[in-house]
């Protein structure tokens, strides 16, 4: 299965985009390149576009909290997450209930990029 996802560098964030079937296998690896690229780059700001093509099943959400904490994400890593997906952008945002709820207060769902950087880089 390919896991479609675009990595990139800049001074002030890492910018990650990713596409095609969202379910349990790809969310992981996206989480985990995100950790793995922010520990290799000493950079924990990021802005994820998604661009996925279903959402999430409700449960899902709550399954994110132990694979974030299995990938290794923390608190020091800011997550911008705009979702471009209309279908796809209110079960995200309540998956960022859920993390919230569950200690994960860095990770914030956008529909906008331009809120997304402005959030994130507002700290």
């Amino acid at each position: 299965m390919t896991k479609p996802i675009e990595v990139n560098i800049t001074n002030e964030y890492i910018h990650i985009q990713v596409s095609g079937e969202n379910n349990f296998e790809n969310c992981k690896f996206g989480w985990q390149t995100l950790v793995d690229t922010c520990q290799q780059a000493q950079q924990f700001h990021c802005l994820v576009e998604g661009y996925m093509d279903n959402p999430l099943p409700t449960m899902a959400a709550y399954d994110h909290v132990q694979l974030l904490k299995d990938v290794g994400l923390t608190n020091k890593h800011r997550v911008a997450y705009v979702d471009h997906n209309p279908n796809t952008y209110p079960a995200a945002k309540f998956g960022e209930t859920v993390v919230h709820n569950r200690g994960f207060y860095n990770i914030k769902i956008f529909n906008k990029v331009d809120d997304a950087l402005s959030w994130l880089l507002s700290h």
